[in-house]
This record gives structure tokens, sequence and C-alpha cells, in this order.
């Protein structure tokens, strides 16, 4: 997924309150998804500023109207993830599948050869008899 340049203390926070109005968990990740990009690093930042202060920063116009409920059953019924964030995903699932196939083909390999020194040891203790 590419970054997306400058996310803002006001966007992040602005994400963070929507994501407390629905009832969703408050996470770097959450909030990196509702904004369809960004920088972790940046995100935590401000995310941290966000938790730390005793109220909530203002919110945009759609802001307030997802904290009146307008919103919130459309947004959450109508959520589609953005491309970006969806082509991320394949790649990961990608290098998560490649790395759980050469897992198995390693434990095959280490498996066949402690069975072949098992045959072989067995082999030779019939011999010697």
């Amino acid at each position: 997924m590419t970054r997306r340049p400058g996310v803002t203390k006001q966007e992040v926070f602005d994400a963070a309150n929507r994501l407390k109005i629905m009832g969703k968990p408050v996470t770097a990740l959450q909030v990196l998804t509702l904004l369809g990009g960004g920088s972790l690093t940046t995100i935590y930042k401000h995310l941290y500023e966000w938790e730390t202060q005793s109220r909530p920063a203002p919110m945009s116009a759609a802001g307030d109207e997802l904290r009146h409920g307008q919103l919130a059953s459309k947004a959450a019924e109508s959520y589609e993830p953005p491309e970006s964030l969806m082509n991320a995903f394949h790649d990961i699932w990608k290098l998560a599948v490649q790395e759980a196939e050469r897992h198995v083909a390693e434990s095959q390999k280490s498996e066949m050869q402690r069975l072949q020194e098992e045959i072989d040891t067995l082999k030779k203790k019939l011999l010697s008899k």
C-alpha cells in the first residue's frame, strides 16, 4: 500500500472520533484503514495525542453527522475497503502463503532426512545380526 502523504492531526482525530462513535476499537490500523493510507508513525503520534486529551477534537461536518447518528449505520453497511488496502492485503496474503509453503517444504525435507536416517540405522541393525 502506498503511503498517503500528509496525514494531518485533524484527519487522525476525525477518524478516531468516527471509530469511537461507530463503537469500533480506536487503533492505529483502524485509523489507517479509515483514512485509506498514511504513515503509521504519524498516525501513532497523533493518536497518542488524541488519547491523552481530555475531550475529543472538534469534528468536521461529516463527523458531526456521524455523532448525531445520521450516517453511522450507512457508513457501517456500505463500507468498502480502498483498493490500495485490498492490494496490500492481497500482497501480504501471497507472502504469507509463500512463507507457509516454504516452511512446509523445509519440515517435509527435515522429516524425510530423519526417516531416512532411521531406516539406515534399522538396516545396519538388521544386517549386523
